[in-house]
C-alpha cells in the first residue's frame, strides 16, 4: 500500500500496489491533533471490537517458574563458548574488494 498525499488537498489517498485506490481520507489541519475516521472504517471497527468479545473464562496464565537445573547447565555450556564478531573494518574491507 502506498498513501498519497499532495500539497494543499484536503485528503489522502491509500493506493494499492496495482494502482488501484483503496481509500480517501478527509485530513485533519495541522496541529488539531484529533484523529480523523470516516463513518464506515468507525462502524467496521466496532464490528471487530464486539465479534472479538466473548463470555468465556480467560486463559489460565502459565506459571512463572525458574529455570531448572538442566536448564541453566546449557546455558552456561552455551555462555562458554568463544564468539568471534566481524569487526567493521572487515565489512568495509569485504565492499571495497567487491
Amino acid at each position: 500500500m502506498t498513501v498519497r498525499v499532495r500539497v494543499g488537498e484536503p485528503t489522502l489517498q491509500i493506493v494499492s500496489a496495482a494502482g488501484v485506490l483503496v481509500a480517501s481520507h478527509r485530513r485533519a489541519p495541522a496541529g488539531a491533533g484529533q484523529p480523523v475516521r470516516s463513518p464506515a472504517h468507525q462502524a467496521a471497527l466496532e464490528r471487530a471490537v464486539l465479534a472479538a468479545f466473548t463470555t468465556r473464562p480467560r486463559c489460565a496464565r502459565k506459571p512463572n517458574r525458574p529455570p531448572s537445573a538442566e536448564a541453566l547447565a546449557l546455558a552456561t555450556e552455551h555462555a562458554a563458548v568463544d564468539v568471534e564478531i566481524p569487526s567493521l573494518e572487515s565489512y568495509a574491507r569485504l565492499v571495497a574488494a567487491s
